[in-house]
């Protein structure tokens, strides 16, 4: 990963500096947002689709030079209709994704932090007029304010289990015990508590219904040879 991120760097620093400035004051359509466990599907009037994942919030605005959409919070996947005269730009704070015509998804992990995976085409993601990578398809991105990007290469079954929130699932390949009770908390009330921190880091596998942290958590304990208990709205998993 770090030697893929040192790549990228180096490619990305014949590619100049791209204004990503906000475009225009065009008309602005009203908010479109998803509750947590909720996804939605909304086609824009260009042409675009766009899928919000649980407790996401983007704000669209359309002008005759550019497609801007923010994304507030939470998560989604755009399907970018091809206009090479009118770019499709996602700000996420001071980070941008521009397109012209591909398939991407843009994650908030923190307030000045993202992580973009692409299926499609290729995006830049930049920091105000700062060109930070320039991401093909198959590729994962993430940045944050205070470190470099972060680059992997994903396989298409990893592209599929990134997406798999669209059919309300959770694929935990490569996440710990840990990891996972996070990724659920996204999706519902119910919450798993990782009563030890030693095993936290114990790794999982399996595809779940964003909908059932509970059964989650206990198929997850059998597998680790731990225990869990029910206490009002958490799920403690613990070694006794």
């Amino acid at each position: 990963m770090a030697t893929a991120a040192s790549v990228a760097v180096a490619a990305t620093a014949g590619l100049g500096l791209l204004s990503f400035r906000r475009h225009g004051t065009g008309p602005a359509l009203p908010a479109i947002a998803t509750s947590k466990g909720g996804t939605r599907e909304v086609a824009l009037r260009e042409g675009s689709h766009v899928t919000l994942n649980t407790l996401t919030r983007l704000r669209p605005t359309m002008t005759a030079s550019v497609r801007r959409i923010d994304l507030d919070e939470g998560e989604a996947l755009f399907d970018v209709a091809p206009d090479p005269n009118r770019p499709f730009i996602v700000y996420a704070g001071d980070l941008s994704v521009r397109a012209v015509g591909t398939s991407f998804t843009v994650r908030r992990t923190g307030p000045e932090a993202i992580r973009v995976v692409v299926t499609e085409g290729v995006v830049e993601v930049g920091r105000g007029e700062e060109v930070l990578g320039r991401v093909h398809a198959g590729i994962a991105f993430a940045v944050n304010a205070d470190s470099s990007p972060v680059i992997t290469m994903l396989n298409p079954a990893q592209v599929e289990s990134a997406l798999a929130w669209r059919s309300g699932r959770l694929d935990l390949q490569g996440m710990t015990l840990g990891e996972a009770a996070e990724e659920f908390s996204r999706y519902s009330d119910i919450k798993i508590r990782v009563d030890d921190t030693s095993i936290a880091d114990r790794h999982i596998t399996g595809i779940y219904a964003t909908n059932d942290p509970e059964g989650f958590a206990r198929n997850a304990a059998l597998s680790l040879g731990l225990k869990t208990v029910r206490q009002g709205n958490q799920v403690i998993i613990s070694k006794d």
